[in-house]
């Protein structure tokens, strides 16, 4: 039953990151740490910034320290304070899992073909977490367009949906979310491409998670259902 952070200190951490002041989300992250111990957002704004910065080892170091929490605190991530904020935001979430990944690639069941795809995507992706949201999308669109059907354009939407999530765009990530949904039916992917799906499924779910009501189709519960069916640890990590 910890007490949050306060909402200013919340906005305005987001909107120092937002506006690439990477000095001052470095003082402004590191000031609240011994106050909020459980607090991951902040490990993730320090890591960030000093990334930027050029202290990249740095970087590592905070990074592979709150990797080493979690793993002696399982399940912290999920948990929030007593008033709803989460110890971890979605934004949080995924670093910790991308972290968590090392240097391999976000996976989607691909075989050695669609490497090169995914490759192109994360790169796009990398460049959304360092603020440059507009270029990031500016690939992805461009590859979306020169791709062909099936599977590598699935991939390119997904790309665009983590890119819209990442920005807390709810209303533009939602359309690509139905589409992503509508071709993991069409394509049968849960029988398939199930590691394909598991990942297209835990994109749909970052996207609902943003949403500012529980008021959408399909529900939360719905896609972690299915997500379930296919990997229940990854469901429990996501959920």
């Amino acid at each position: 039953m910890l007490p949050p952070p306060d909402s200013q200190l919340i906005s305005g951490l987001k909107s120092l990151e937002q506006s690439a002041d990477w000095q001052g989300l470095l003082a402004a992250a590191e000031a609240p740490v011994r106050q909020y111990l459980f607090w991951l957002d902040l490990s993730r704004y320090v890591a960030t910034a000093l990334k930027q910065l050029g202290q990249a080892t740095t970087a590592e170091g905070v990074t592979q320290e709150t990797l080493l929490l979690v793993r002696r605190l399982p399940g912290i991530e999920k948990l929030s304070f007593n008033d709803g904020t989460p110890f971890a935001d979605p934004a949080t979430r995924e670093w910790l899992r991308e972290s968590a990944k090392g240097a391999a690639p976000a996976g989607t069941g691909a075989d050695s073909g669609d490497k090169g795809v995914q490759t192109q995507i994360d790169a796009a992706c990398e460049l959304a977490r360092q603020n440059k949201a507009t270029e990031a999308l500016q690939q992805l669109r461009a590859g979306l367009r020169s791709c062909g059907v099936g599977r590598e354009q699935l991939q390119w939407e997904m790309g665009i949906c983590r890119v819209l999530c990442r920005q807390q765009q709810p209303a533009l990530a939602l359309p690509y979310a139905h589409l992503i949904l509508e071709k993991i039916d069409q394509f049968h992917l849960e029988h398939w491409e199930p590691q394909l799906a598991e990942t297209a499924l835990e994109v749909v779910y970052q996207t609902l998670q943003i949403q500012p009501v529980e008021m959408v189709a399909p529900s939360k519960t719905e896609v972690l259902g299915r997500l379930a069916l296919l990997n229940p640890t990854r469901a429990m990590d996501i959920g």
